[in-house]
């Protein structure tokens, strides 16, 4: 659930909008991969909007290199007020640079005066939607609810949100949001292989002296399609590789299991409900793992 709005320049002679018109200055961008990560550069197409001091999920902008005819908007729900706050200020800059009266604000017709109150409707309607998520009793797994951040996804459990919501706490909640995709780290992610025809595997990489985002478990990535089927993805098993920096190759592949029990991953700092903070591994603990006597699934399956 979110908020979509169009704005359409109706001058004679059109002015393209620039990318400060956007970021004022103050805000950073970047287009997502495959993966839900961002990037850090600007793209053709949808890109994400976010603010550094306060990073939250962000809003989503349509970008284009000569963009004068209209531009598609839009911010998501179970966001942060200053995601909220930064969309309509967005929204206000751009009805100023394109000397527009009128703009699509999902179904309705709105102009810039309308902009406070549908700011105030909108961060409202963002606690009531955080204050009443369901909650499963007693199954903990169904109540972790993965959400887009403007940095990576983030499974969060839905009891925290809830309460977020029914506290009222909109500041506790963006500082949440923000300290868990402030940190400097490597989101983790399962880089798909075939195996063969028919079959795919997920491969991990585990850099020496780089701090990761790791999974506590193996997990089939998220919208990712078989070409056979058509249907959700899923692979045959999942491998981590060890790259040493020194060397500047991969020097070692081990199942991801095995991975997991090997480094302790239990014992890290948890990070959100899926994923633990995995202190960069040293070039030593790279060659220990490797030199290891372990079980690679991939060695296994030729």
């Amino acid at each position: 659930m979110g908020v979509d709005v169009r704005i359409k320049n109706r001058q004679i002679i059109k002015k393209a909008l620039k990318i400060e018109d956007i970021t004022l200055g103050k805000y950073k961008y970047g287009s997502l991969d495959d993966y839900w990560r961002n990037t850090g550069e600007l793209a053709e197409g949808y890109n994400v909007l976010y603010d550094p001091n306060h990073i939250g999920r962000g809003m989503e902008f349509k970008w284009s290199n000569n963009l004068k005819d209209e531009i598609e908007l839009r911010v998501n729900f179970l966001s942060t007020k200053y995601d909220i706050e930064m969309f309509y200020e967005v929204i206000r800059n751009i009805l100023n640079v394109w000397k527009v009266k009128q703009f699509d604000h999902d179904a309705s017709t709105c102009t810039i005066d309308d902009l406070d109150a549908l700011y105030q409707s909108s961060k409202e309607f963002n606690l009531d939607y955080m204050s009443n998520q369901d909650i499963v009793p007693d199954k903990s797994e169904s109540n972790i609810i993965t959400i887009f951040g403007a940095m990576y996804p983030i499974d969060i459990d839905k009891k925290l949100i809830k309460s977020y919501g029914e506290n009222e706490d909109e500041d506790g909640y963006a500082n949440y949001l923000h300290n868990l995709q402030y940190p400097d780290a490597y989101y983790a992610v399962p880089i798909i292989y075939s195996l063969n025809d028919t079959e795919f595997f997920g491969n991990y990489v585990i850099t020496a002296e780089t701090d990761t985002l790791f999974p506590k478990r193996a997990r089939d990535p998220m919208m990712f399609k078989d070409p056979n089927t058509g249907e959700q993805l899923k692979c045959k098993f999942f491998v981590v590789t060890l790259v040493s920096l020194e060397k500047k190759s991969a020097v070692g592949r081990m199942d991801f299991d095995e991975f997991v029990d090997k480094v302790n991953i239990a014992n890290c700092p948890q990070h959100d409900m899926t994923r633990v903070f995995l202190e960069g591994l040293s070039e030593e603990k790279i060659a220990e793992l490797t030199e290891s006597e372990h079980y690679d699934p991939l060695t296994e399956a030729k």
